[in-house]
């Protein structure tokens, strides 16, 4: 119950952070180092976890259903962050009075590479998530400047 109270603040802490982040450094940054990292995915799993063994071990969801729906709330909002992470994107969508549209302006930085042969044609694409608060933006910033 300690490591649940635990991560359940940690959780608090590193979005509110994100939050600070987003407001200073803008939303690419706050993706960059805490949406989109790969130690906060690993994290909600632990959270997930967590709150998946106290329903289990109390058996909330047979004896105190306010304790249950109190820790399965959790849940559902752990597990929807999981699916915006996985499943979601953003973007603008311009949509004129009385006119239909089917494209959408992002945010997001795509890294696009094509390749092409006589038999096949491969294709990727890598979202990127740019920071002024790491190192890589920084040295492209700074060969962009001495380049102009």
């Amino acid at each position: 119950m300690k490591m649940a109270v635990l991560i359940l603040f940690l959780f608090g802490v590193f979005v509110g952070t994100a939050t600070f982040i987003e407001n200073d450094y803008g939303t690419q940054t706050a993706q960059a180092l805490i949406y989109k990292a790969k130690w906060f995915e690993l994290f909600l799993a632990y959270f997930i976890a967590i709150l998946v063994y106290q329903i289990l071990k109390y058996k909330s969801y047979k004896n105190k259903l306010p304790v249950f729906i109190f820790h399965f709330s959790f849940l559902i909002i752990a597990l929807g962050a999981i699916l915006t992470r996985y499943v979601g994107y953003e973007g603008i969508m311009h949509i004129r009075e009385g006119q239909e549209s089917n494209t959408m302006v992002s945010d997001v930085k795509s890294l696009q590479l094509f390749a092409q042969s006589a038999e096949k044609n491969a294709s990727l694409e890598k979202p990127l998530y740019f920071s002024s608060m790491t190192k890589t933006l920084s040295r492209k910033a700074s060969l962009s400047a001495i380049k102009k």
